[in-house]
């Protein structure tokens, strides 16, 4: 499951859309276009299922795509107007066995990133961390769900940059893995600029 966080609003969410670097074969572009629009401090949610995705976390995701059907040792991409804005992972590496893994367990982006991957910026749990839940909050390993936090918004007459801050997330759900990403999303008009960070669980 992926899950994003707006710092700003975002009249056109079409501008953004994920995508998964499976078992290190690289890049597969973007899978899944995001649609509508959100409001500053508003989460998205990108599950692959439902389902299990509701039983877990006690609601709704707010969109449904196999894209975010990843499992611990995948990589994933944010995407800005077609272009990587944001990584979790390295798309060009399996992640079994790396400091990223994060099979049935998850990563928590703990500060805004520089777009570029760095392990530091990320709280990651291990493996297994989950095995065994059937809800986020009956779990010993709560993931951090929908608890992102960016900078308060800047109040000023000026073009304010796109940033984007993603958390990513997979979670083994009784017999099926379901992957959560979050993104924080600052956009502005025209954007010259996208700042995306992402956490995995």
């Amino acid at each position: 499951m992926v899950e994003l966080y707006a710092l700003h609003d975002v009249a056109d969410l079409s501008s953004y859309g994920v995508g998964s670097a499976n078992n290190g074969g690289g890049s597969d572009g973007q899978e899944y276009t995001l649609s509508g629009s959100t409001t500053a401090g508003s989460f998205i949610t990108v599950s692959s299922e439902s389902s299990s995705f509701q039983a877990y976390f006690q609601t709704s995701p707010s969109f449904v795509s196999g894209a975010v059907g990843i499992n611990g040792d995948d990589a994933i991409e944010l995407f800005f107007n077609g272009a990587v804005v944001d990584t979790f992972g390295n798309a060009n590496v399996d992640g079994t066995n790396q400091a990223w893994e994060y099979l049935d367990g998850f990563a928590y982006r703990n500060t805004i990133g520089s777009g570029v991957f760095d392990i530091t910026e990320w709280d990651v749990s291990g493996k297994n961390a989950l095995d065994g839940c059937s809800t986020n909050l009956g779990c010993s390993s709560v993931f951090p769900f929908q608890s992102f936090t960016g900078p308060p918004p800047v109040v000023c007459e000026c073009i304010l940059p796109s940033t984007i801050t993603t958390q990513a997330t997979t979670t083994q759900m009784a017999t099926q893995t379901t992957t959560t990403v979050q993104t924080t999303t600052q956009v502005s008009t025209p954007s010259p600029t996208s700042n995306v960070s992402i956490s995995l669980i």
